[in-house]
């Protein structure tokens, strides 16, 4: 079975949710998000970036695929 890239997994998950969040990449392995979706973009990629509050100085990153 071949190995699927960090970058890979990101653009599927963006396809298939239309959203990835930086918690659901951590559960995963994967730490640079940013710099992942900083390279999808280079692409032509149209993501926009929103920060959630999660409440009780919790928080988190999600990086939305624009049609």
């Amino acid at each position: 079975m071949k190995a699927i890239t960090q970058k890979q997994w990101i653009k599927t998950m963006l396809i298939k949710n239309g959203f990835i969040t930086r918690n659901q990449c951590l559960r995963n392995g994967i730490s640079r998000l940013s710099a992942r979706i900083y390279d999808i973009r280079n692409e032509g990629w149209n993501i926009e970036a929103r920060k959630i509050d999660l409440g009780k100085d919790r928080w988190d990153y999600m990086y939305v695929l624009k049609k």
